[in-house]
């Protein structure tokens, strides 16, 4: 009876906890998603209502959009500062911290990158409000998992946020929850699923009880039938995935200019929008979201040269934006990007007799960039069955997601976070596991169990110490405490008991840096063969301890029974 009722306990505790998790963080994310959406179109339409102010200078070039841009940079600068912040954090963080055991996401940070957005959003900068929401929400759910002290896993706290983000953001809970285990959590749990799916699904009620059944692309087209479909999709998915593949490159290229440049963080921040306010003052259009551009080139006819044009702009000032520190997402962008490429796929098809209306192939481009761009390619069919509730749409879109994401993966990656974190020497792919040995220092598991001996000691000696030490191996040492080479007790005992030991020592044994992680010395152990690695200063090659193979081995176990526990649910 006791143990029944024990179990009745810690279900009863389980089930709150998930009920008061879920709907708490998506109630917050409702109100926090719907307050930076609502306020970044009330801040754009003043900003719009302002232009006539500003008279066109030559060309068709307005100053407007520059001069905003420079009060947008001044705001950033401040902000940084005011915070004490050396970088903004996005959705490659939310990531990163999904996948590490501890509870790594600073709240300020986060926040501070949620305004820094916002002010870069409403300013007209061409970055997107969605990735600094989905990071939002990342660390809400740390900040609600830190305080509730739960013992539920860290990456769920996460999930809930990032699927509140989406959901709310975009009147779509099917998408956040699906969002938040493909590109995020990167798995499935019949534990996490349940948190996860009552904060998507409480964001979204909160927000269209309050705003209405809006959405963030009011989209309605009926495309034409699939067998018709299918050729053309799969030809504008591979012209989508390379469109995606140079967006994601020129994003990168320009950060790691940026970090070349020698430049400082203020300087970088007032370039990149000096670049964009140029760029947006003959294309206007190119600036903030880019919403209202969106929505015309499903329904209005624009020139090849006018199309190209704007995909062009948008990709130079997105990177502009995002590579010196004007901060923002990269999904609007991609969106944008995506739109105008299949614009341009529509009519390049029709010369070649395909009877594709440009609206499907917008909306199917948009899919399938942002797909690319993001990582989440089921999530994005599912945005694009959600927002223009038609499943023939939504099975068009998939065909050219799932040839742009084939593709795009195949020349750069998973994504562009992924990217992000490999630019920072970070390889998710290779699992928790991997991640969780790679950040584990080599000096948590280095002890001072070993034996040292001197150069000028004999053979005999050296022999005498070792079975009265019970040991197999000793490390010869310099006066300064160098390691010079390593002596082994079985091949010891076949010389000559007189000879010195420096004589037949290993001069060249595997060592280890005392700056390694746990995961490269397995990597390096691959094919050792021994009792125990010394582990050196690599600089001066002072002897600082040794590391035991079981030792290495047990914590190999140890996390790997950690990571498969986390992924089951199981705590």
């Amino acid at each position: 009876m006791a143990q029944i009722s024990q179990k009745t306990s810690y279900i009863a505790e389980k089930l709150i906890t998930t009920l008061v998790i879920g709907v708490t963080i998506g109630a917050v994310m409702a109100m926090a998603s719907n307050l930076f959406v609502e306020g970044v179109m009330a801040l754009t339409r003043w900003r719009s209502s302002q232009t006539l102010l500003w008279p066109q200078l030559w060309a068709g070039f307005s100053p407007y959009p520059l001069l905003w841009l420079i009060i947008t940079a001044a705001l950033l600068i401040a902000l940084r500062k005011a915070l004490g912040l050396n970088r903004w954090a996005g959705p490659a963080d939310s990531i990163l911290a999904a996948h590490n055991i501890e509870n790594n996401l600073d709240v300020k940070t986060g926040i501070g990158s949620t305004i820094a957005a916002f002010i870069s959003v409403g300013g007209g900068a061409a970055v997107g409000q969605y990735g600094p929401l989905v990071h939002f929400g990342a660390s809400l759910g740390a900040f609600m998992r830190r305080i509730s002290k739960s013992r539920m896993a860290n990456d769920v706290f996460i999930g809930c946020g990032v699927a509140g983000a989406i959901a709310a953001g975009f009147n779509a809970p099917l998408a956040g929850i699906v969002f938040a285990h493909e590109a995020v959590l990167r798995h499935f749990s019949m534990r996490s699923i349940a948190p996860i799916t009552l904060s998507a699904t409480t964001a979204a009620g909160i927000s269209r009880w309050g705003l209405g059944d809006r959405h963030a692309l009011s989209l309605s087209v009926v495309p034409e039938t699939l067998v018709s479909l299918v050729g053309p999709l799969i030809l504008g998915g591979l012209i989508f995935g390379l469109l995606a593949v140079v967006f994601m490159v020129a994003l990168r290229q320009t950060a790691r200019w940026s970090q070349k440049s020698g430049m400082t963080a203020a300087h970088l921040i007032v370039l990149g929008a000096v670049g964009c306010g140029l760029i947006g003052g003959f294309v206007p259009q190119v600036l903030g979201l880019g919403t209202a551009t969106i929505l015309e080139m499903t329904w209005q006819n624009h020139s090849v040269q006018f199309l190209a044009l704007l995909m062009l702009a948008k990709m130079a000032a997105s990177a502009f934006c995002i590579g010196t520190g004007v901060f923002g997402g990269v999904f609007s962008p991609a969106l944008f990007v995506g739109a105008a490429g299949g614009a341009l796929v529509a009519i390049f098809l029709s010369t070649l007799g395909f009877a594709v209306s440009t609206a499907t192939m917008v909306i199917c481009g948009m899919a399938a960039v942002s797909a690319s761009v993001i990582g989440a390619p089921i999530a994005a069919v599912l945005i694009v069955l959600e927002l223009t509730t038609s499943y023939e749409m939504a099975v068009a879109a998939a065909i050219a997601v799932a040839v742009s994401a084939l593709l795009s993966n195949l020349l750069l990656g998973y994504s562009f976070f992924d990217r992000q974190l490999l630019d920072r020497g970070i390889d998710i792919s290779m699992g928790r596991g991997h991640l969780a040995l790679s950040q584990m220092p080599l000096s948590a598991l280095m002890v001072q169990d070993y034996m040292t001996i001197a150069p000028h000691d004999s053979v005999q000696e050296v022999r005498l110490r070792l079975s009265n030490n019970g040991q197999t191996e000793a490390y010869c040492l310099s006066p300064e405490g160098q390691l010079l080479g390593k002596a082994e007790l079985a091949y010891l005992i076949a010389l000559s008991p007189e000879v010195k030991i420096s004589e037949h020592i290993d001069r060249s044994p595997l060592v280890l840096s005392q700056t390694s992680s746990v995961q490269s010395a397995l990597t390096k152990l691959a094919r050792f063969v021994g009792e125990s690695v010394p582990v050196i200063d690599q600089s001066t090659g002072v002897l600082k301890g040794v590391v035991f193979e079981s030792s290495l081995f047990h914590a190999f176990l140890d996390t790997q029974n950690q990571m498969t526990a986390i992924e089951r649910g199981a705590v």
